[in-house]
């Protein structure tokens, strides 16, 4: 049950994942309270949980010291890691974006960034970049020439700061 909930969140988690992090359940879990100080709007504040296993399930105890309205939250977080971005896929007949070639390289793309392609010189018998241009915006595509493996660098450079790249393999089908 926890792998179904988690993979909606984020992906692909399978049951050992889920055993691997329930072992430590403060990976995956936070918890926090809403505290009122005075007359100032109540405050989020950060819980330390304990876990204990129960018949059924675990048991989730907030150590609250006192008990006048704290309104606990418990949140699931998916770990990083856990994220998994799939495989964009490139034929002869489908093209990838570019911006789904940088999300499976795992480097951050906003709105304001720039994200650019190169193929690499052995793989340009296998793929090609294909670039547009619509209302002063272009966009870059890979297109697949032939069954093989294509090796890309995916550029993205935002509006601020320094440029991030990453190389990527992707098989042409």
């Amino acid at each position: 049950m926890m792998a179904a909930s988690m993979s909606q969140a984020g992906g692909a988690v399978s049951a050992a994942d889920v055993a691997t992090m329930m072992a430590n359940p403060s990976s995956v879990l936070t918890g926090t309270i809403f505290e009122k100080t005075s007359a100032a709007a109540a405050v989020e504040v950060s819980q330390i949980l304990t876990f204990a296993s129960a018949s059924g399930g675990v048991v989730v105890d907030f150590n609250l010291k006192h008990f006048s309205a704290p309104n606990p939250s418990l949140k699931l977080k998916v770990p990083a890691v856990l994220i998994v971005v799939p495989k964009p896929t490139v034929t002869t007949k489908k093209t990838a974006a570019a911006k789904s070639i940088a999300d499976y390289a795992k480097l951050t793309v906003t709105k304001t960034s720039t994200v650019s392609l190169k193929v690499s010189a052995a793989s340009k018998k296998y793929c090609t970049v294909i670039s547009t241009k619509v209302k002063g915006v272009t966009t870059m595509k890979l297109k697949g020439l032939k069954k093989g493996t294509c090796k890309v660098t995916v550029i993205v450079t935002p509006k601020k700061g320094a440029a991030k790249r990453a190389t990527v393999s992707l098989n042409i089908t």
